[in-house]
């Protein structure tokens, strides 16, 4: 395990997944929690927060469902809007796109 130094305030990284199963095995592994109002409600973006071996923060953030068809929201304009929000909100010193 890292020990981090108290000195320095931890980085944060932020992970974006399109689809929430691409996600769902981090999620887990890093017993991360979902934030379930983190800003506006309209976007159906889903974020988790938690931290890495006491060293850094981290936000893993998905697209969401479709409110129109239920499944995951997929494509440019849900990536683009996602990590726009993502890193506005949460400032991430390093912001890395995951999955397919």
């Amino acid at each position: 395990m890292v020990e981090h130094d108290k000195m320095m305030p931890r980085k944060k990284i932020a992970l974006i997944f399109a689809m929430a199963a691409e996600a769902a095995p981090l999620i887990r592994h890093l017993g991360l929690s979902k934030i379930e109002d983190w800003g506006d409600p309209k976007f159906p973006f889903c974020h988790y927060t938690g931290t890495f071996e006491n060293s850094f923060d981290i936000v893993i953030s998905t697209n969401g469902k479709s409110s129109r068809w239920g499944v995951d929201n997929i494509g440019t304009e849900p990536a683009v809007l996602n990590a726009y929000l993502t890193m506005t909100n949460f400032k991430p010193d390093l912001c890395i796109n995951c999955g397919t």
